[in-house]
């Protein structure tokens, strides 16, 4: 025997002994062999439980690609639209009823004159382990694809809540602010009004003691109209309930007391 021969030989009984490929040789609609491999793959207990089945029952309900073109392996597989020779994806039917998908190869092998009839050769790769790899795979990135979007939205929460933390922070210091103010105001008015009431108190009784004619007189109504001015500020400011900040100069803002963001004029001044 060449080298060869028996490196074909070898390869060949490989194959035949393996699972790994699943063969069944059909002489018309009767199963003549089946390896190791095809009961496996069909959960079929032996070879002798193959070998029992013709070509319809092998084939029937096997896959939509199978239709019924007669007895005998060959027609069935040739009225399927199954070329000779030529790779096919099918699917199998095992004995629970379960798919097994498959990669089919089938062909005619002559026989010499005298020696029986053309067999059908039929190869099956089994491929449902991939195909199950395949959707467990599609599933995962589907899950990952799931799982991005829900970090996603995840995130913009978070943003969007720390957004609302930092307003919620501003809020907060402004009212700080604004509490003190309104402290240091009402302290302010409370220590201006009464020595600016004397003041004014004073200042009327000299008014009302001079002649209204004459420089001092119309000195003394000049302060005296000063004075109720710084009344009324006090007003304004011992009335704050909001203020509006404007800028003095680069460096320093001021709280409006012309123009109080709490809106309305102040009251007046009293006497």
């Amino acid at each position: 025997m060449s080298v060869e021969a028996y490196v074909f030989n070898r390869l060949a009984q490989c194959m035949v002994e393996s699972g790994l490929l699943g063969i069944v040789l059909f002489e018309g609609a009767q199963i003549q062999y089946c390896n190791a491999g095809m009961p496996r793959m069909l959960g079929y207990p032996g070879r002798d439980d193959v070998c029992l089945l013709d070509a319809p029952r092998f084939f029937a309900g096997s896959s939509a690609t199978f239709v019924e073109g007669g007895g005998e392996a060959r027609e069935i597989l040739t009225a399927s639209g199954l070329a000779r020779g030529q790779l096919e994806e099918i699917v199998l039917r095992s004995l629970e009823g379960e798919q097994v998908f498959c990669r089919f190869l089938w062909d005619v092998i002559p026989m010499p004159e005298g020696q029986g009839r053309e067999l059908t050769l039929c190869l099956f790769q089994d491929r449902t382990e991939l195909y199950a790899l395949a959707d467990e795979s599609q599933k995962i990135m589907i899950d990952l694809e799931e799982a991005k979007m829900a970090q996603e939205d995840q995130s913009q929460t978070l943003a969007e809540l720390l957004v609302q933390i930092e307003q919620a922070e501003k809020a907060t210091l402004e009212k700080e602010k604004m509490s003190g103010i309104l402290e240091l105001a009402a302290a302010m008015a409370h220590e201006i009004s009464q020595p600016l009431q004397a003041a004014m108190n004073d200042l009327n009784y000299l008014i009302e003691d001079k002649e209204p004619v004459g420089d001092d007189f119309e000195a003394l109504q000049a302060v005296y109209e000063g004075v109720q001015e710084i009344g009324a500020i006090v007003d304004r400011i011992r009335h704050i309930t909001t203020y509006e900040a404007v800028d003095y100069d680069a460096n320093i803002r001021m709280v409006n007391l012309s123009r109080k963001a709490s809106g309305g004029d102040p009251p007046e001044s009293g006497s």
